[in-house]
């Protein structure tokens, strides 16, 4: 494996998330949103560690409300960069304030793929899900039953659109591989 790959999954393996990035997409651990709002601070807001909170105060990521916005059509993706694949992982985020609770995510749906342009629906998650203004939710170690290094996120909201902040993506070392599939 190769050794910043290792000392990477080890990091997060260890309570610290992957190091996501949202400003160059021929970089590992790219992540961005199909449909984010110009009102928010796009996938910059999402990973940047600075909560929304209840006082509105911090950053996060909306998507357009007016995009398409029926249900799973706004997702996150990661893309893990050429030569990594990962067959488990787990994430969290923190809900937005009170005032937006209509758009918090009720339902997610994980998908993989490894051409970006077919994707395997591995899991969909209905229950359970952060209910209240600024809480965190965190996954279990979601095992994909194969390697992808492309990861789908696609979020269900009553209102088709979503806010969230504070999203982490975390693996561990006995999940990255130093090959990928096609």
């Amino acid at each position: 494996m190769n050794t910043l790959l290792a000392e990477i999954a080890e990091e997060s393996a260890n309570n610290n998330a992957l190091p996501l990035q949202s400003t160059a997409s021929d970089k590992p651990f790219y992540i961005w949103c199909n449909a984010p709002a110009g009102d928010s601070n796009g996938v910059a807001g999402l990973i940047d560690k600075n909560s929304d909170g209840t006082a509105n105060t911090g950053t996060f990521l909306g998507t357009d409300w007016g995009a398409n916005v029926s249900a799973y059509t706004h997702y996150l993706e990661i893309d893990l960069g050429a030569g990594i694949a990962i067959d488990a992982f787990s994430f969290d985020y923190t809900t937005r304030n009170s005032t937006h609770a209509d758009q918090r995510p009720n339902a997610i749906k994980i998908l993989g793929s490894n051409d970006k342009e077919s994707y395997t629906e591995i899991i969909e998650i209905t229950e359970g899900l952060a209910a209240d203004a600024d809480e965190k939710w965190t996954s279990s170690m979601l095992n994909l039953g194969a390697r992808y290094r492309y990861i789908r996120i696609a979020v269900g909201s009553d209102r088709g659109f979503f806010h969230m902040s504070d999203f982490n993506f975390y693996v561990s070392q006995s999940y990255v591989v130093n090959e990928y599939y096609n």
